[in-house]
C-alpha cells in the first residue's frame, strides 16, 4: 500500500489523500482562537466539489439530525455569506467535529 505525501505547509487550504474505495482524509491548518486539537474531523455529506449550494445545505441540515440523535450536539453554524458554511458540533465526549 502506498502513501500519499500530504502538505502540512501552513494554509487554510486543505490537503488531501486519497485510495480507490476509501473515505478521503484531509489535512488543514488554521488560525484559531480555540485551543489546539489534535485532530478535528469533518463529515463531508455532499462529496467532492463543484456544489449545488442549495442541494449541499439541505444535505447538512439533513445528516444534523441524525448525528443529534446518536448523541451528538450542534455548537454553530458557520456561514459563508448567505451561504450555510458547515455545522460545528460535539460528539457525547465534547470533540469537535463539522459537518460539511
Amino acid at each position: 500500500m502506498s502513501r500519499n505525501p500530504v502538505s502540512t505547509s501552513p494554509t487554510t487550504r486543505p490537503s488531501s489523500t486519497r485510495t480507490a474505495g476509501a473515505l478521503p482524509l484531509v489535512f488543514s491548518r488554521f488560525p484559531s482562537a480555540s485551543p489546539p486539537r489534535t485532530v478535528c474531523i469533518d463529515i463531508r455529506v455532499a462529496g467532492p466539489g463543484p456544489w449545488d449550494m442549495a442541494e449541499r445545505a439541505r444535505l447538512i441540515r439533513q445528516k444534523v439530525p441524525e448525528l443529534v440523535a446518536a448523541g451528538a450536539t450542534v455548537v454553530c453554524e458557520e456561514w459563508y455569506g448567505d451561504v450555510l458554511g458547515h455545522v460545528v458540533m460535539h460528539d457525547p465526549e465534547g470533540n469537535e467535529f463539522c459537518v460539511a
